[in-house]
């Protein structure tokens, strides 16, 4: 089975190594992650985990701008409060879609841009609101030093935050590779959500972090990615949503909506014809 993951999720990254040249996001065409989130859900009891290799593969023109295609493989475990446990694996999901312009991280969401890092930003700076989006993360995040680390054969700017009002705060961005926390997930924990960076890998390689080794396979077939690009709208909505994409063959897919902290708000199973396809999505029950 195919699927498809739609995103509603903030993105963290970084800056350069001088005030001329910045690393971009992917630093290397083979660039990969480890990256796991964990949801708790209080009722009915239950935690997800969620272990993913994220990966880079083509590139989308939107409105003159070239953005790079982000998927991520890997699996999904559930423990129950009766002591039942489920696991089932997921290829190519539809990850994120980034691009960097200058100092600037950019993300594409449901056909709106926004600016995820500037990695012009100095100690003493307060970290853009764009940045986490106001999901969960409880007070502005200010720089508090920027250094750099060797990773492979290049420095990285890293930058270091103290927040003494909130621990849940990452404590390090790293320009092109992630923070504490992930990749485009929040830059802090809560409650019913955490996530933890574990490791970057460049040629089948881990060099980052020290220690770490990175697992670059998953159990499941490596198949090409079936990049869909559904075209959604009206975007913001607080009801109906109109989804119409192309699909290149009769299949069956798998819809998972989440919100910015990696909750599933929807989640449903379509069969697909080839060609054109259209849906509708009702958020009118949605809260954040």
């Amino acid at each position: 089975m195919k699927k498809i993951t739609l995103v509603f999720m903030a993105f963290t990254f970084l800056y350069g190594i001088s005030a001329q040249e910045y690393i971009p996001f992917p630093p290397d065409s083979t660039s990969m992650w480890r990256v796991n989130i964990q949801n708790w859900n209080p009722n009915p009891w239950e935690i997800t985990t969620r272990r993913l290799l994220v990966f880079q593969d083509g590139q989308t023109v939107f409105n003159g701008k070239v953005y790079n295609n982000f998927f991520a493989s890997g699996d999904i475990t559930t423990e129950w409060s009766n002591g039942n446990t489920t696991t089932s694996n997921f290829s190519n999901w539809e990850y994120c879609t980034i691009r960097t312009e200058g100092s600037k991280v950019y993300v594409l969401v449901f056909a709106i841009e926004h600016l995820l890092f500037d990695y012009a930003l100095q100690a003493g700076d307060t970290v853009p609101d764009d940045f986490y989006i106001n999901y969960g993360c409880q007070y502005p995040m200010v720089v508090s030093s920027v250094d750099s680390l060797l990773i492979g054969n290049r420095y990285h700017k890293r930058y270091n935050f103290a927040d003494p009002l909130y621990n849940g705060t990452a404590a390090w961005f790293i320009e092109g590779i992630g923070h504490q926390f992930g990749i485009v997930e929040m830059a802090c924990t809560t409650s019913d959500w955490s996530s933890n960076f574990l490791c970057y890998a460049e040629n089948g390689e881990s060099i980052f972090q020290e220690g770490a080794v990175c697992e670059l396979t998953v159990n499941i077939p490596e198949i090409q990615p079936a990049v869909l690009n559904p075209k959604i709208s009206p975007n913001p909505t607080t009801g109906l949503v109109s989804v119409e994409f192309n699909s290149p063959n009769e299949m069956q897919i798998s819809v998972q909506i989440l919100d910015i902290t990696g909750r599933i708000i929807k989640n449903e199973d379509w069969l697909v014809n080839d060609g054109l396809n259209a849906r509708c999505l009702d958020f009118s029950g949605f809260r954040n």
